[in-house]
């Protein structure tokens, strides 16, 4: 007795996700009110079939484009990771989700995206980086899962520029 399971983005006509049993979303969004936004369109599209998010995640290399991976651009991982998660488990619909990903880890091809300055060889998406270096957000999810107090760590606001603080006590 086998299930069937489906990943895919958003896509206005999505019609294999009706044909299996787990239709997973994967959500690109640096936003949680957008994720809130794609779920609940996703839910209403597949009601009556278990809500999996297959992949979630922040790059950080969309952000860094012109100046490689900062702390500042660590820290608002963090925070979004959080709030994320945070949307995550408020939602009782929400069955299944999968952070994506734990590690940086390198392509095959470049992404050409990436300006050539920069590793473009590098997916820079991870709590930890290539060499398994710790960035804030592994903490702070690593609390997550274990049931450990995240305090107010972080305060932050967006503007044409990202601007950051912190307190050390996780």
């Amino acid at each position: 007795f086998g299930f069937s399971f489906l990943s895919t983005r958003e896509i206005e006509d999505e019609r294999c996700a009706q044909m299996v049993d787990f239709p997973g979303i994967n959500i690109y969004t640096s936003t949680p009110e957008n994720m809130v936004g794609i779920l609940e369109r996703w839910k209403r599209k597949f009601s009556g079939k278990p809500v999996v998010i297959s992949r979630f995640g922040v790059d950080l290399f969309s952000f860094g484009l012109n100046t490689g991976i900062t702390p500042g651009l660590m820290d608002y991982q963090a925070v979004v990771l959080k709030d994320f998660y945070d949307k995550i488990l408020s939602d009782p619909d929400i069955d299944v989700s999968i952070l994506w990903s734990y590690s940086d880890w390198k392509m095959e091809k470049p992404l050409l995206i990436i300006p050539p300055k920069l590793n473009q060889y590098l997916y820079s998406i991870g709590l930890t980086d290539y060499y398994r270096n710790e960035r804030i957000s592994y903490q702070v999810i690593k609390n997550l899962n274990s049931g450990e107090k995240v305090s107010s760590i972080f305060s932050f606001s967006i503007t044409s520029s990202l601007f950051f603080s912190f307190s050390t006590d996780i």
